[in-house]
């Protein structure tokens, strides 16, 4: 049963995140656009600092705080997957060059340092850690393979 609808990107929905009291949810677009939204009422929260330490359940969304760090000169806003363990001490990150990388979550330092791991041929898909954060699967694009990581 549809309860509502939000409205409010200019361009398509890539991803979204709950918070971890489902008070909040957070969306990206196709056109790099952030916005924070009231579920119970289905309006955007126009003063997206009010939502700068909610926590999440997920981290889904490519463009927001937590993840601010993964993004440099050489990296497409619209080429990555990332994801954060169960605990939010490590964010995952797969990117359009088949790389698999581990960041300390929040990752909000300009440039922040990571693990590189080398695993696809290309572009990386999605990355999700297992329910207990002890394993990292990540899905290939082209390459057509599904990897599991441990995580030490």
């Amino acid at each position: 049963m549809k309860l509502g609808k939000c409205v409010g990107h200019s361009s398509a929905v890539l991803c979204l995140d709950w918070s971890t009291d489902s008070q909040y949810l957070r969306s990206n677009s196709d056109n790099f656009e952030l916005i924070y939204w009231n579920p119970s009422t289905l309006k955007q929260i126009v003063n997206a600092a009010m939502c700068r330490d909610v926590e999440w359940d997920s981290c889904n969304c490519i463009l927001e705080y937590g993840v601010a760090g993964v993004w440099s000169e050489t990296v497409q806003a619209l080429s990555v997957d990332c994801t954060h363990s169960s605990g939010s001490r490590v964010l995952a990150v797969g990117d359009d060059g088949g790389k698999v990388k581990l960041f300390s979550y929040p990752a909000m330092s300009l440039k922040s340092l990571c693990h590189s791991y080398n695993g696809h041929s290309n572009h990386v898909s999605t990355v999700r850690f297992m329910h207990d954060d002890s394993r990292l699967i990540s899905a290939g694009g082209r390459d057509a393979s599904v990897l599991q990581w441990i995580v030490i």
